[in-house]
């Protein structure tokens, strides 16, 4: 797989923030959880994408996102009562991912889906994306379905004696999930998503691929003392692929393959204070490793490498200035050690080339939220706008706000 590599980092460092906890307000925002620096002790409501049982707590819901631009947003719409939800979300561009695959200080809902299989071949477009959550009693249970489509092809003219070329790439996502509630609440999901893809010229396939992917979230949260909390956090994700360049005998077809691991754990308290104020932060312990080999019929030509997170830190606070006005902020930390292993095809003695580094991510992000009534709007600011301020007093013009979300609860 081309962008294997790639992968394997956005893993390692997903890891850290793709783990979710429990606490926050019912009808948040994604520019919330972007301001909170995606910190996962604080609730907010995209967790119904790795949760989708969560859709029975935030009913009745209309969310828009917006980006610096017209055509980058997202949106959700979740009808139904505390016995059983619907959804539908609306150009979700993180809807071939969870957090597990968002970097640090991104707007993960914006933008286009990611094309998992590489530029060779065309962005896949979301066609339908569906939540489904009930209450069962016992608990709470979801699912989560979303299919995708993206393309393009082109005919000769009538008289041509040559076939249709064209290129594709299709993709199925499907989440199930389990929830237990009281005092002590554990939230699980299965995750399960299929891209495959197509290049064909004249009428003939020349090159395919395909990547399958399948993770386990899991979130405890349970009480230590009166106004602490203390949530555990787990994710296990796996996934594998390939490409194959077909070609003309007597050349052998060139078929790569990648196989991507992750899994990490860890812990942190939340803080409320008043019912209001939140303020949280973890520590997180992680590991990525993938092999890849770019063409299977020749020896001596694979990589491999490892991605140890040890640790990554988010603190994270969403503090109730008045009855109206929120201001909000946090930050992560990662430091990470590095390892990659290359074949070489020489006949030397020592035949792999090692290359190892050690290095941090750090990012930080703050914004603003007001709340009338059932109405929401928060505010992601931009960095320059933070620390510089406006043109009329002297600073930057790079904009107030890097996202802007307004949901409305009926």
């Amino acid at each position: 797989m081309q962008n294997a590599r790639k992968l394997a980092v956005l893993l390692a460092l997903g890891a850290s923030i793709g783990i979710t906890g429990f606490a926050g307000d019912a009808h948040a925002q994604s520019a919330r959880s972007t301001s909170l620096a995606q910190n996962q002790l604080i609730l907010d409501r995209t967790d119904v994408l790795t949760f989708p049982q969560l859709s029975v707590e935030y009913t009745n819901l209309l969310a828009l996102d917006y980006g610096a631009f017209a055509q980058a947003g997202s949106g959700l719409a979740l009808l139904g009562n505390e016995r059983l939800a619907f959804g539908l979300g609306i150009a979700q561009g993180n809807v071939l991912g969870d957090r597990v695959t968002t970097p640090i200080n991104t707007h993960p809902n914006l933008g286009g889906v990611d094309n998992l299989l590489g530029a060779g071949y065309p962005t896949p477009h979301t066609i339908v994306d569906l939540f489904f959550g009930m209450d069962i009693g016992s608990g709470l249970f979801g699912a989560h379905l979303a299919i995708g489509h993206g393309g393009d092809s082109f005919t000769p003219t009538i008289d041509s004696n040559l076939d249709d070329n064209s290129n594709g790439q299709t993709f199925v996502r499907a989440d199930v999930g389990f929830s237990l509630q009281g005092n002590f609440r554990l939230d699980t999901a299965l995750r399960l998503m299929f891209n495959s893809a197509d290049n064909t010229l004249d009428g003939d396939t020349v090159r395919d691929g395909s990547v399958f992917q399948a993770g386990v979230n899991a979130r405890a949260y349970t009480p230590l003392a009166a106004g602490i909390d203390l949530g555990l956090l787990g994710d296990i994700q796996i996934t594998t692929g390939g490409n194959t360049t077909y070609r003309d005998a007597p050349l052998d077809d060139i078929e790569s393959s990648a196989t991507n691991f992750s899994i990490a754990a860890g812990a942190g308290p939340v803080y409320t204070i008043d019912g209001v104020t939140t303020l949280a932060g973890y520590g997180i312990l992680g590991f990525a490793t993938t092999s890849e080999d770019p063409d299977e019929n020749v020896d001596n030509n694979a990589t491999s490498s490892y991605h140890l997170i040890l640790p990554g830190v988010a603190v994270a606070a969403d503090i109730h200035l008045t009855d109206w006005l929120y201001f909000r902020t946090g930050a992560q930390y990662l430091f990470l050690i590095n390892s990659e292993t290359e074949e070489q095809n020489t006949n030397t003695a020592n035949d792999d080339t090692i290359t190892r580094d050690r290095n941090s991510g750090f990012g930080w992000s703050a914004g603003l939220g007001l709340k009338v009534g059932n109405f929401a709007l928060d505010g992601t600011l931009q960095h320059g706008f933070l620390t510089s301020g406006p043109n009329f007093i002297g600073g930057q013009a790079p904009g107030l706000f890097s996202m802007v979300s307004a949901s409305y609860a009926f």
